[in-house]
């Protein structure tokens, strides 16, 4: 099931897809694959406390995207160089208190008793998380950690990836800004 749910990420994955996009495409094809009542994916950056992501709620409709900022939440800590708290190494646990951000802002109808969670990572470096309400224990997930690793690092990848896109476009923009400036600069000289 987890190759089947990284087969379906790759097919569907494109290089012009923001974070958010890719976000929605993870939760929704992990809602529907897993059977999962509610999913949500959300992506992070470095020394940023702002989370965005995408919720799915329903098997046939499209992914509501979210914006959190959590500059002013005694909660986070900037130090961390993440607004969120996840476990270290991979594995499969409760949401609990380090998400409850999620649960009052983004999603009050997740029952926060029944969220899982798993960290995305790329390399040593936490890009978001994949969380989902299910009838299932962590402990359910015990049997099946190399192939949940393997979905998690393939999803941690196309976010990063999306994450590096959107750099990229953003200082394609900002050097073209600059460009015509010193353009205007040299026409009025």
């Amino acid at each position: 099931v987890y190759f089947e749910l990284l087969s379906h990420l790759s097919e569907n994955s494109t290089p012009e897809q923001s974070v958010v996009d890719v976000c929605g495409l993870i939760a929704k094809i992990w809602q529907e694959k897993m059977q999962a009542e509610h999913c949500a994916v959300y992506a992070l950056n470095p020394g940023v406390l702002i989370i965005e992501g995408a919720v799915q709620l329903q098997a046939d409709t499209e992914a509501s995207v979210f914006l959190v900022d959590r500059t002013d939440d005694p909660q986070a800590d900037p130090s961390c160089g993440s607004a969120v708290e996840l476990p270290l190494g991979f594995s499969v646990v409760p949401a609990g208190e380090t998400h409850r951000w999620f649960f009052e802002q983004v999603a009050p109808m997740f029952d926060i008793l029944r969220c899982l969670i798993i960290p995305l990572r790329c390399g040593s470096e936490v890009v978001g998380g994949l969380l989902w309400q299910g009838a299932n224990s962590p402990a359910t997930y015990q049997g099946e950690m190399v192939e949940l690793q393997a979905f998690a690092a393939g999803a941690a990848l196309a976010i990063k990836q999306a994450q590096r896109q959107e750099e990229k476009t953003k200082l394609s923009e900002q050097l073209a800004q600059t460009n015509s400036q010193l353009h205007e600069a040299q026409r009025k000289l």
